[in-house]
């Protein structure tokens, strides 16, 4: 299933996936922040649970590259985003990272769409992920750099801001001893 609201992309995907792939795909070609969107989405899903959800908001009001305008009616096209993920619920989602978003109002574009990921994901029951990654790593013993990083990254989602750099520090730290035990010493 996808959507996007260019007719070109329709194509693509039909032909792609039904016909050179013989998958029967849907596509909702609507603009996401239209009223009756997220009803029309789910009409298409036919009540089929959704694990993976990929995309993000055209991002020209936020790119560095191109002209920006200070309030873009499209700055807000990420909450519609984020309202398709609020409604489906997928084990994951990707939602697509534009380099000046960290920078646009001084950065507060970028927290609230921080704030708003996070009121999504359920973090009540974050810690016994954590926990069970632990006492899956006593078990799993030859999986224990994987489980590490798993861990690792798992960290960074309750994270607080003064804490992201020293977490990203021990993640690259465990990846670069992981090299030095599998790259061969040059004598």
């Amino acid at each position: 299933m996808a959507s996007d609201i260019n007719e070109n992309c329709e194509l693509t995907h039909l032909a792609r996936y039904n016909y050179q792939l013989g998958i029967d795909a849907e596509f909702l070609r609507q603009d996401i922040s239209e009223p009756d969107f997220l009803d029309n989405l789910l009409k298409k899903l036919k009540g089929k649970e959704v694990d993976v959800v990929c995309g993000g908001p055209p991002c020209q009001s936020f790119s560095l590259a191109g002209k920006r305008k200070k309030f873009d009616k499209k700055d807000d096209l990420f909450a519609h985003y984020l309202k398709v993920i609020r409604q489906l619920r997928p084990k994951y989602f990707v939602m697509e990272n534009v380099k000046g978003i960290l920078t646009k109002e001084g950065g507060r574009i970028k927290e609230m769409i921080l704030q708003e990921i996070r009121s999504i994901v359920d973090l009540k029951e974050f810690h016994q992920l954590l926990h069970f990654v632990t006492i899956l790593k006593k078990h799993e013993k030859d999986q224990s750099f994987i489980l590490d990083c798993f861990n690792l990254r798992l960290q960074f989602e309750t994270a607080v801001e003064k804490e992201i750099e020293n977490l990203k520090e021990r993640y690259l730290l465990n990846i670069e001893n992981k090299f030095r035990l599998l790259t061969p010493q040059n004598s």
